[in-house]
């Protein structure tokens, strides 16, 4: 196999255009043995083998740079750069990320992990260049479905205002995770047109040029009519407007025409701008028809295992069940989501109803102020992003939704700690950076049936409301029945099990509240408790705070002095749910011995939800003797 000779971009250098395409489908295969293992992004990472081989050959990426856009498509390139052999523990602790990481590589140009990045990326490398006098490529790798975030376009009108040698790559494959929406994607698809066009000018320029004495002056003359011509019939990009030079769109699977363009545009002086059109799952039959489907998978996929694991029902498919539910039920509601139709359970909505339901694409800061607008205009927004994008929309959701204090639920996915996509996925931050803005109200509901509830309460609500829960299916113990929960007050919390003692001097000092925020914390608390049990025959209180804004000052202040109170969140400590709680107990002079568990002030990476709570020492036998240390 040519795979087994390839382990740096140097060794492709020695290789004839037709092994590059031998090499192209063994990279393929090894790629869906290696998600088959792990699970990960199949179908992009099926679509850009032939472009990153061209890539890599023709520049040098120790010295060139990469800028990958999301970066979830940079497998071929970690192949290329001396982790073939980590990707066959990708996504796993220890193993190769799925995603750039400088830490990993000098061939990684920088950490993404979120869309529309890459042209800001790549412009800020090209101007440190130039200042630093250096001539190295810069490399820009933007998808069209990243096209619809607004930075790209803040990117592009600065490079055009003040241009200097940057390439930019758009890959064109009509697809970001689902099908690309959008005045942009109808866009794209005319640059067909204006690439045949294209190609017939430079060959009547080439004959004219030649003519003795008046053939370069009448081409010269001819270019300027041809522009206004060619603004009068065919399509203006947006690149072209910005005074960019634009090549294509080309075959993104044919490795000898990419080199040679790659060669022509590494001796330009001035940004360019390459369109090629690749089949995203290239090679995999059921990904290229269905992509939407096969963008991320689940190990063994290949066995036909669903992407989403399991016949139980999801957080987010309840969510979208739920919401399908309330629309038929009120027909002011309406739905906003930012490319996340089918990961955010909504795919039954968006059929259903079409005319209420609004997939803006890849542009979270706009579907922030597009929802607060919505409900300025009288009707009732839902707006459904995961918690790792949500962060995106951070200012709308100050300055848009909650200023102006407009009665927008936000439906957030992916809630705490996610697992194999790493430190850019990971939804440990929304906790604490909607806590602190005035007007918003926090739900985190801990049961599949809980959820339902809490989209059923924001209906009504005059106010922005946040609902936070996580991926995947209802995690419990044996205890799975212990919610009674059935109506929702607001900032009321659920009492899970009752063992508050009787309040004697000697009983006082024994009494354990276990408060565990969520799912996931939910299914710890209960082990906690077995195990709490189990060596000293005591059971803990475990307490639901189902709301994190406000919280429940009254049940806190039935809590006595001396009773131990351990806070359980999947967020980050700093600024979270136990600070809140704290505050109160200091404010209120209630001394107690307050423990908190949740994510440290660093970055989650990449691995399993279990091996992370592990990493973090949020296991039941350790956080139960810490308990019992306090007695």
């Amino acid at each position: 196999m040519i795979l087994d000779r390839v382990n740096f971009p140097q060794d492709i250098k020695k290789l004839t255009v037709k092994e590059l395409y031998a090499l192209a489908e063994e990279i393929r295969e090894y790629i869906r043995e290696c998600v088959n293992l792990n699970g990960g992004h199949l179908g992009s990472n099926l679509g850009v083998v032939e472009l990153t081989l061209a890539l890599h050959y023709v520049f040098d990426f120790s010295t060139d740079r990469l800028v990958f856009d999301v970066g979830h498509q940079c497998y071929t390139h970690k192949i290329l750069t001396g982790r073939k052999d980590d990707l066959k523990n990708l996504r796993n602790v220890g193993g190769a990320s799925g995603f750039p990481k400088t830490e990993e590589s000098i061939y990684d140009a920088f950490n993404t992990g979120h869309a529309s990045t890459s042209i800001s990326v790549g412009l800020g490398l090209c101007r440190a260049r130039d200042l630093r006098g250096e001539k190295h490529n810069i490399i820009s790798l933007i998808g069209d479905g990243a096209l619809t975030g607004g930075l790209a376009y803040e990117a592009l009108n600065d490079l055009g205002g003040r241009p200097t040698k940057q390439i930019i790559i758009l890959n064109d494959n009509e697809q970001s995770i689902e099908k690309n929406v959008g005045g942009l994607a109808i866009h794209t698809s005319l640059l067909r047109m204006s690439n045949r066009y294209v190609k017939a000018k430079r060959r009547f320029e080439r004959h004219v040029a030649k003519v003795p004495i008046l053939g370069k002056p009448t081409a010269r003359l001819l270019e300027r009519k041809y522009r206004a011509l060619r603004a009068f019939f065919l399509p203006q990009t947006i690149f072209n407007e910005l005074g960019l030079t634009t090549i294509g769109k080309l075959d993104g699977h044919n490795i000898k025409r990419l080199i040679r363009v790659f060669k022509r545009a590494k001796g330009f002086s001035h940004p360019v701008v390459i369109i090629v059109k690749t089949d995203k799952g290239k090679g995999h039959i059921n990904a290229q028809a269905s992509p939407e489907n096969f963008h991320s998978v689940s190990a063994n996929f290949e066995d036909g295992i669903a992407t989403s694991g399991g016949l139980e029902k999801t957080f987010s498919q309840v969510a979208g069940d739920t919401l399908l539910a309330l629309k038929k039920q009120h027909s002011d509601i309406v739905t906003i989501t930012p490319a996340m139709t089918g990961g955010s359970g909504l795919t039954q909505v968006a059929k259903k109803f079409p005319t209420r339901f609004f997939d803006v694409g890849i542009a979270e800061g706009h579907a922030g102020t597009f929802a607060a607008a919505l409900a300025a205009g009288g009707v009732k927004p839902y707006y459904f992003c995961y918690s790792s994008f949500l962060q995106r929309s951070y200012d709308q959701i100050v300055h848009d939704i909650a200023l102006s204090n407009t009665p927008v639920v936000m439906c957030i996915d992916r809630a705490g700690i996610v697992g194999g996509d790493g430190e850019t996925h990971q939804g440990v931050f929304d906790i604490s950076f909607l806590a602190g803005i005035p007007n918003i109200t926090i739900l985190s509901p801990a049961t599949l049936e809980q959820l339902k509830l809490c989209l059923e309460f924001s209906y009504n609500f005059k106010t922005p409301i946040a609902i936070r829960y996580p991926r995947g299916t209802e995690l419990t113990t044996a205890h799975k029945n212990d919610s009674t929960l059935s109506d929702i007050v607001l900032g009321k919390w659920e009492i899970v099990r009752d063992n508050r003692q009787v309040a004697t001097h000697k009983a006082s000092s024994s009494n354990i509240y276990i408060i565990a925020e969520g799912n996931h914390m939910q299914n710890l608390a209960k082990q906690i408790s077995d195990e709490i049990y189990e060596q000293k025959q005591i059971r803990p209180t475990i307490v639901n705070p189902l709301f994190l804004k406000p919280i429940d000052t009254d049940f806190l202040s039935t809590i006595e002095k001396g009773a131990i109170v351990a806070v359980l969140e999947s967020g980050i400590i700093n600024g979270g749910l136990n600070t809140y709680i704290s505050h109160f107990f200091n404010e209120n002079n209630i001394a107690v011995k307050f423990l908190t568990y949740g994510i440290p002030d660093k970055f989650l990476p990449h691995g399993s939800v279990k091996d992370l709570m592990n990493l973090l020492e949020l296991q039941p036998t350790k956080i139960a003797n810490d308990i019992l240390k306090k007695l």
